[in-house]
């Protein structure tokens, strides 16, 4: 089921797309006007300063550079953070948080700087990546991205006056030392902005979302974050998406459901409990699927104003259910297997029924009739390309057998 929510007021094309232009100048920190050799060193990385009149960011860069401060492996205050860049050989780190009496306003701000001034009323998709040095004693949930005309200018003891655009998943504490975290939203320009300040812009203490992680922590009591890929696009365009066909499976097996997006659009995945989802990236728009059990899955997609909604239903078989399921005077066979694209189905059901094939995505690639009448059909299919297939046997609305093939054409 597809429920168109609101309509925004921008033009939405459903032509060919053609990736949008990034705004932020130097994205993943690779430019420099020297190599850094010490932390307090983001002014060497190109269109890149501190947002803030005492913060002092880090840069990191291997691009022709080398020593302490060139990743993979970063070594500071007695210890080694091992961390890949998300693209290119550069990034940068702040200090989002830091949970001392006698440094309770010092937060870090990075600030980019756009290649142009934003354009008023156009909608903009917002996105970047962070990952939590590791052996640090805290990790936190507010980091946020401020979009704005002026240069340099957070007043760290009065943080809370500002208020950030791009915020984090809600409820979310980003924990990962190794996977890069995309934080991610759309934004709707004033018209002259030309800055994007990133960091924690909620008040501090109670506010600030954070997680002990290591009391025994040699790195005080701090969070530390790396920082890169960071990308602001104009949206132009609305694609028309459905998350597919519901998919049938076996216990123990993947499928694939969605289908590929490219407007800039965010997707969230979740099931009807609201529990663990057992995908592989609840945030994409076409991804795999492998619960433990028959999933229903709720996804939203969502660009600016416009939400769109729609439903898949991932069904698991247990092989010994199957069988259970097969009614006492039913038998089905289909064979050789190994095939050629030709087989032959001998079945004995009651009722009419169908044979379904699908590939092992899940994607119908043939479904043919069985009549009650009957009780051997020849299954051809010439536009089977050698490989698995999956095919069930549905009578009354119920899978009562489910199996393999294998196609390997002479």
């Amino acid at each position: 089921m597809k429920i168109k929510i609101t309509i925004s007021i921008f033009i939405l094309s459903l032509g060919s797309y053609t990736k949008a232009q990034n705004l932020v100048l130097n994205p993943s920190f690779e430019q420099h006007t020297q190599c850094p050799n010490t932390e307090s060193q983001i002014n060497y990385c190109n269109s890149w300063v501190n947002g803030d009149l005492h913060g002092t960011c880090d840069y990191y860069s291997a691009n022709n550079c080398a020593g302490n401060f060139s990743p993979p492996y970063i070594s500071r205050l007695g210890v080694t953070w091992v961390q890949q860049p998300l693209s290119g050989l550069s990034y940068a780190g702040f200090i989002p948080y830091y949970n001392m009496s006698n440094m309770a306003s010092y937060i870090e701000y990075p600030q980019g700087e756009f290649v142009s001034p934003l354009v008023i009323n156009q909608l903009y998709y917002m996105e970047f990546y962070i990952n939590s040095a590791s052996q640090m004693q805290y990790y936190i949930h507010d980091i946020s991205a401020l979009i704005t005309d002026t240069s340099g200018f957070v007043n760290t003891s009065n943080v809370q006056s500002y208020t950030p655009q791009i915020l984090p998943l809600s409820g979310k504490v980003y924990t990962d030392t190794v996977k890069w975290m995309r934080i991610n939203g759309y934004y709707t320009a004033h018209g002259g902005e030309k800055y994007i300040i990133i960091g924690n812009f909620a008040l501090f203490g109670s506010e600030t979302k954070d997680s002990i992680i290591n009391f025994n922590s040699q790195l005080g009591s701090a969070a530390y974050y790396f920082i890169d890929s960071v990308g602001v696009y104009p949206v132009t365009q609305w694609d028309s998406w459905n998350a597919g066909v519901d998919k049938y499976i076996t216990l123990g097996d993947s499928a694939q459901i969605g289908n590929p997006s490219s407007d800039y659009s965010i997707f969230s995945w979740v099931t009807s409990t609201n529990g663990i989802t057992y995908l592989s990236d609840s945030t994409m728009p076409q991804i795999w699927s492998k619960p433990p059990a028959t999933t229903t899955y709720y996804v939203t997609k969502t660009q600016g104003t416009n939400i769109l909604q729609d439903t898949v239903t991932v069904y698991v078989t247990n092989g010994a259910g199957i069988k259970q399921l097969m009614p006492d005077n039913a038998k089905i066979n289909l064979y050789p297997n190994p095939n050629n694209g030709t087989m032959m189905l001998d079945y004995s059901i009651n009722d009419d029924a169908s044979l379904e094939i699908t590939d092992i995505t899940g994607n119908l690639v043939g479904t043919y009739n069985l009549p009650a009448t009957e009780t051997t059909m020849k299954v051809q299919s010439n536009n089977l390309q050698n490989g698995m297939y999956l095919y069930r046997v549905i009578s009354n609305n119920v899978v009562i057998k489910l199996g393999k093939i294998v196609v390997m054409q002479q």
